[in-house]
């Protein structure tokens, strides 16, 4: 799969978001988005970002945030 440069800013910002874990949490994944936690949920519930569940949780993963950001 090749990784679309996004810009340095965003890359920076998707390289710190994820230089601990994974998966980030809904609350992170909204942060990196600008999206309010609310809107991202209902992003996540209409297909339009992948989220990986656990339990009730969402998390996010690196491909998909980038998936979603290079549409």
């Amino acid at each position: 799969m090749a990784v679309t440069a996004l810009g340095p800013a965003t890359e920076a910002r998707i390289t710190a978001a994820f230089a601990d874990a994974a998966l980030i949490p809904l609350n992170a994944a909204a942060n990196l988005l600008g999206l309010d936690e609310k809107t991202l949920r209902q992003m996540t519930d209409e297909l339009i970002i992948r989220a990986v569940r656990a339990g009730r949780q969402r998390r996010y993963t690196e491909a998909d945030i980038r998936a979603y950001l290079s549409e």
